[in-house]
């Protein structure tokens, strides 16, 4: 098998912590190292010095839930980094990629704390449309 990444790692994020796995191609064969940080901004930083110092070029993680959006904007320009969604499970020779997120699909990293906040008053404005009663109220002029 050809290797395409020979310093990469992948990340399994959760709330409160990141679990980080760096393979790297050596002589004698792969080296794998791994390593759990938190998901502070402490615990981020040293998260990045951590990739750095084993030379990692690639990261990959997955997309669920948001855990994974203030790690990527730790690791944003200084990794080439790839966004899995969760949920591509499947069969077939294919299917191992079927999952990768496309990166021109990301927005912008000026736009994400925009697009947030966008994303935030839809919601809300979504949730106030399902709580107005279905008719309107009418009062009594006597």
């Amino acid at each position: 098998m050809e290797v395409l990444h020979p310093r990469c790692a992948g990340l399994d994020v959760h709330q409160q912590t990141v679990v980080v796995c760096a393979r790297i191609v050596t002589e004698p064969g792969v080296a794998q190292h791994v390593e759990t940080f938190e998901t502070t901004t402490q615990g981020l930083e040293k998260l990045h010095l951590w990739l750095a110092a084993h030379g990692c070029t690639h990261v990959a993680m997955e997309s669920t839930g948001v855990y994974w959006k203030p790690v990527w904007h730790m690791l944003e320009g200084h990794f080439v980094l790839v966004l899995a969604h969760g949920g591509a499970e499947g069969t077939g020779p294919s299917s191992q990629y079927d999952g990768v997120r496309n990166r021109s699909r990301l927005p912008h990293p000026c736009a994400h704390p925009g697009r947030d906040r966008t994303r935030g008053k839809r919601k809300m404005k979504s949730r106030d449309e399902r709580e107005k009663p279905s008719t309107p109220m009418q009062y009594r002029t006597d």
